[in-house]
C-alpha cells in the first residue's frame, strides 16, 4: 500500500509538472502571437479607440497608461472617427544622436487631422524629481508617411512634470512618437532615469 501511494504521489507530482510546463508553452506562444514584426517596426500590441468628433472626450488605454483629450469640434467633420494606436519596441528608427528613449514608441493614425490641437498623455520610464532633471526630456517624433528608416526629430513643446509617470505635449496631428533624452548630466546615472522599456 505504501509503494502504491508512492507511485500515485509521485504521478501526481509529474502530472502537475507537466501542466505547469504546458501553461508556460501557452503563456510563451501568445507573447509571441502579440508581437509581431509589421511594416519595418515590432508591434507588441494595438488598440482601436473611437473619438467624437463635435463633443470633448478623453480616450485611454489603460494597460498601457495612454490617453488623448480631445477639445469641443476637434475634428472637422464632426462624425465619430477611428484612431488606430500601436505600442512598438523597436523598428528601423534613426534617433538624433546621443538620444536615448525613455519610453515605447507609439504609432497613432488618425484619418482626418484635427482643427484644435489634442492633448496626448505618453506614460514613460523616467524618474524625474525636480523641474531643473524635467528640462532634459523631449518629445521625438517622425512623420508616419516617410517610409523606413522613420527619421525621429525633437519637438519643442512638450511638458514634463516631476513624479509623474507621464508626459504631455499639445497636437494638431500625430505620427510615431516617443519620449526621450539626450542631455543626462554626467553627474547622474543613466540607471536612474530610466529602464528598460
Amino acid at each position: 500500500l505504501l509503494e502504491l501511494q508512492k507511485l500515485q504521489d509521485e504521478s501526481h507530482h509529474l502530472t502537475s509538472l507537466l501542466k505547469g510546463k504546458e501553461n508556460e508553452l501557452s503563456q510563451r506562444k501568445e507573447e509571441k502571437r502579440r508581437l509581431q514584426w509589421k511594416d519595418d517596426v515590432y508591434v507588441v500590441d494595438e488598440i482601436i479607440l473611437t473619438a467624437t468628433g463635435d463633443k470633448e472626450c478623453t480616450l485611454q488605454w489603460p494597460e498601457y497608461g495612454l490617453q488623448i483629450d480631445l477639445p469641443e469640434h476637434s475634428l472637422p467633420s464632426g462624425r465619430p472617427i477611428e484612431l488606430q494606436i500601436k505600442a512598438i519596441i523597436a523598428g528601423d528608427f534613426k534617433l538624433p544622436p546621443n538620444c536615448h528613449l525613455v519610453s515605447s514608441i507609439y504609432w497613432i493614425n488618425c484619418p482626418e487631422r484635427f482643427d484644435k490641437k489634442v492633448t496626448l498623455h505618453l506614460p514613460h520610464a523616467a524618474v524625474i524629481e525636480s523641474e531643473e532633471e524635467a528640462s532634459y526630456f523631449r518629445f521625438y517624433a517622425a512623420k508616419c508617411s516617410s517610409g523606413p528608416p522613420y527619421e525621429f526629430k525633437e519637438l519643442k513643446n512638450g511638458s514634463f512634470i516631476p513624479y509623474r509617470d507621464s508626459a504631455s505635449i499639445a497636437l494638431s496631428q500625430f505620427s510615431h512618437i516617443a519620449v526621450g533624452t539626450s542631455e543626462i548630466p554626467s553627474r547622474l546615472t543613466r540607471q536612474r532615469y530610466y529602464s528598460q522599456v
